[in-house]
């Protein structure tokens, strides 16, 4: 289940009770040190007992998830995104100039509000 498949997500058969029971206390992370118990909310890397256990599937779009710089990395669930299409899946703290450089032909920007467009209703020509 290691490597990246095309984009199914009805393909996508999951098990995951089975492979996070076995996951029993936390570790320390193998790239930072940090403890975490199945993967690292700041290298978005899985514990090295998940490693090619979880799956990974590739989007038909590149995703960047715009974090506000106080929210808690262990209370965001754009790294659930990030483990399972970590090539198509990147997470950006906001600052002033994160946005600089983005194409606003080719780019939408999804955020909740009242007068949020449904993305079924959005033109994606």
């Amino acid at each position: 289940m290691g490597s990246p498949d095309s984009y199914d997500i009805h393909a996508l058969e999951v098990s995951p009770q089975l492979v996070l029971d076995t996951c029993k206390e936390r570790v320390s992370c193998g790239f930072c040190g940090k403890s975490v118990k199945f993967f690292c909310y700041y290298c978005y890397k899985p514990v090295a007992g998940l490693e090619g256990r979880l799956p990974q599937i590739r989007l038909p779009f590149k995703l960047d998830v715009v974090k506000h710089p106080n929210e808690l990395d262990g209370k965001s669930t754009a790294v659930h995104a990030k483990i399972v299409a970590p090539q198509d899946v990147d997470i950006i703290t906001f600052t002033d100039t994160c946005l600089d450089g983005v194409d606003v032909q080719t780019t939408a920007l999804l955020f909740p509000g009242p007068d949020a467009q449904d993305v079924a209703e959005m033109d994606m020509t």
